[in-house]
């Protein structure tokens, strides 16, 4: 479940170095810097309306119109003539409709949060390609203690910047600047239907940022409700993880077990 307030956010730490080691000017166009950072841009994490309020909006009105568009044509099964044909027009159109209206969250996400962020995101837009430009979310590392929520940690479009080594990275919530020279791991995010990737990055000398940054892979989900193509899974490209390890030119790194420690007996 995504903080009610910053106090409580797993980014208070990192947000609090990021605070005391830019200054004023510095945090008006923090992205100048080359310095790594995250610091929040309202006074709590999450506003009142949030990419998942209207993914959920979005359903309901689609299932609404499936709906309609079904009773309509079982009332024009009843009709003759012109209006059972208009009748059947509008109906299926509804249904139609409604199919839509559920790809609107999954194909206009990028739009959705970009509207959201505002100004911020205006300014960077024009300045990369698109294909440099992912909408993703980002939250906690790690996927134990995982909840699926409505809302999320943050909603962020991500701005690679491969000449510089760095990933610009614009939130409702708060923005962040991950340098390569500062992190400390990176490693593949995988969590119900998001693939991803989970880094590591230090603020200063005794404060990191963990987090996860991930976006929903819909063949991802078709395969995991299919056990008997769990093989193909290995197959689909991870493209968050692969865009951030060639930005930052890095290998990504292998989680080490405690097991992988112990000797041999």
């Amino acid at each position: 479940m995504a903080a009610k307030t910053w106090e409580i956010d797993f980014r208070k730490d990192a947000i609090r170095a990021s605070i005391q080691k830019l200054g004023p000017d510095q945090r008006e166009n923090p992205f100048a810097t080359d310095e790594s950072f995250c610091v929040p841009v309202g006074e709590k994490p999450i506003p009142f309306w949030t990419p998942g309020k209207i993914s959920l909006i979005c359903i309901v009105i689609g299932f609404v119109f499936l709906v309609a568009g079904a009773v309509i044509i079982s009332f024009a099964e009843n009709q003759n003539g012109p209006g059972q044909v208009l009748l059947t027009i509008v109906g299926v159109s509804c249904s139609l409709s409604g199919f839509l209206t559920f790809f609107i969250p999954a194909k206009g996400d990028r739009m959705i949060i970009s509207r959201m962020i505002g100004e911020r995101a205006r300014d960077k837009v024009e300045s990369f390609p698109r294909a440099d430009i992912l909408s993703a979310e980002l939250g906690k590392p790690g996927i134990e203690g995982q909840k699926l929520s409505i809302d999320g940690d943050d909603h962020v479009l991500v701005f690679f910047d491969r000449e510089r080594k760095r990933l610009l990275i614009e939130g409702i919530g708060a923005r962040y600047q991950i340098c390569s020279e500062d992190v400390t791991h990176l490693a593949e995010f995988e969590f119900m239907n998001y693939l991803g990737a989970e880094i590591s990055c230090r603020i200063d000398d005794e404060t990191e940022l963990e987090f996860a940054i991930a976006k929903v892979s819909i063949l991802f989900e078709l395969l995991r409700q299919m056990p008997l193509l769990f093989f193909l899974r290995k197959r689909i490209k991870n493209k968050v993880l692969a865009m951030v390890t060639e930005t930052l030119d890095m290998p990504e790194t292998i989680k080490l077990k405690p097991e992988d420690f112990e000797e041999e007996e």
